[in-house]
């Protein structure tokens, strides 16, 4: 594919954005999608406008809309195709997709938008707090594949050292720790690397690392199922 194919496809795509035929909108996304995921376009093809098109999408009555929106978004992250100026109205628009309160498909791609963004340390020092409660929250959702996906938004700010102790309260660090209680196994692992990434990074103290008996619930753990990085830090406790 030429260059100019790719800008006349762009440009294209860019339109249907704002088509008023949903399957059309919807077809639109997933081509921008699918263009980003393999890298043949830039952040400067990508509009303003557009990206603010995409955000919209979160909010159409249309699930598919909603769903592609938000999956859009996420691979231009994951591309690295959103100029640093378009990152915080992203950002805003990924929270807002994680209350999405019928579909988990936009919940679960709006966490995984999050945790790329939070991957490349793209997110504004001013947004950390607002993108962790949103994250904190995903964590109580009924679906568990966004409890994961939370978690490892948390680890992701974490490890590129965007949290500090003060964005962490201690209502938070309680649902942390009571992810190691969760019925599902994927959360559970999840969640103690985050306590683990935060432990380590120094960004709770080892007070707090005590707290409810979490060294008992990482006791409990199945050897297998606990990251090792925990199982270090838990012999040092």
């Amino acid at each position: 594919i030429s260059g100019e194919d790719i800008f006349v496809d762009v440009k294209a795509l860019i339109g249907g954005l704002s088509d008023e035929k949903s399957d059309v909108r919807r077809n639109s996304v997933e081509g921008l999608k699918e263009l980003g995921e393999v890298n043949l376009i830039r952040a400067e093809d990508i509009p303003a406008e557009s990206l603010r098109i995409l955000i919209a999408g979160l909010s159409d009555e249309y699930v598919d809309v909603r769903r592609k929106s938000v999956e859009g978004l996420k691979a231009l992250g994951e591309g690295n195709l959103i100029r640093a100026e378009d990152i915080p109205a992203v950002v805003k628009g990924l929270i807002g997709g994680l209350s999405d309160q019928y579909y988990d498909d936009v919940r679960r791609n709006s966490a995984e938008g999050l945790k790329a963004l939070g991957e490349g340390n793209l997110i504004r020092a001013e947004d950390i707090p607002a993108v962790v409660k949103g994250l904190i929250g995903g964590l109580s959702d009924p679906d568990y594949y966004v409890r994961v996906r939370s978690a490892e938004g948390l680890t992701a700010l974490g490890e590129g050292k965007l949290i500090s102790g003060a964005d962490i309260p201690a209502e938070s660090l309680e649902r942390l720790i009571g992810g190691l209680s969760d019925k599902n196994s994927y959360v559970r692992r999840s969640s103690a690397k985050v306590l683990t990434t935060l432990g380590k990074g120094n960004l709770i103290v080892r007070e707090d690392m005590m707290l409810d008996g979490i060294q008992e619930r990482f006791a409990q753990f199945d050897e297998l199922e606990l990251p090792r990085e925990s199982q270090v830090l838990l012999a040092k406790a």
